[in-house]
């Protein structure tokens, strides 16, 4: 698991989600996140999702273009393990995708991006709102993740 997959899994965890990460499939496939969010009585689940988690360290400069990539990381990552996730959630779930910044030359290319994945009942979630979010709710409290911690070091070590 990456950090950026910590991160947005300690996002859904602070939201009330039950986690299982890294997800071993055959075929050398895994799903990045399984999450379960149970009523506040506990007797009944009122939402599952698959997420999948893409971020790199630098803006990331792809040579093809918003549509043909929206295509081919659906069928990578959600078309070729529905059967898989559809044995774990059952059919009624929902798909999100976590993204970090997208270039095709120059240009941002995000945005569209993110109307492509819509159309295809995929929510995807800019990695900065989730990251603005953790550090917003972050509190003095010792933190176990090392990539939390790190975090919450910036976060009370920088403030002016």
């Amino acid at each position: 698991m990456n950090a950026a997959e910590l991160i947005v899994k300690h996002w859904y965890q602070n939201k009330g989600y039950f986690t299982m990460e890294s997800v071993r499939l055959a075929r050398n496939k895994e799903l990045d996140l399984v999450l379960v969010k149970l009523s506040e009585d506990g007797k009944k689940i009122v939402d599952k999702i698959h997420v999948e988690v893409q971020v790199a360290n630098n803006f990331v400069n792809f040579g093809t273009p918003a549509e043909q990539m929206a295509k081919e990381y659906h069928q990578k990552k959600y078309i070729s393990v529905k059967p898989a996730v559809e044995e774990l959630l059952g059919t009624d779930y929902r798909m999100v995708e976590v993204r970090g910044k997208m270039a095709l030359g120059s240009k941002d290319i995000r945005d569209e991006y993110i109307k492509l994945r819509k159309n295809m009942d995929v929510e995807v979630i800019p990695f900065e709102t989730i990251l603005k979010d953790v550090q917003n709710d972050m509190l003095t409290n010792i933190q176990s993740d090392p990539v939390i911690q790190a975090i919450q070091l910036v976060k009370f070590q920088c403030a002016e």
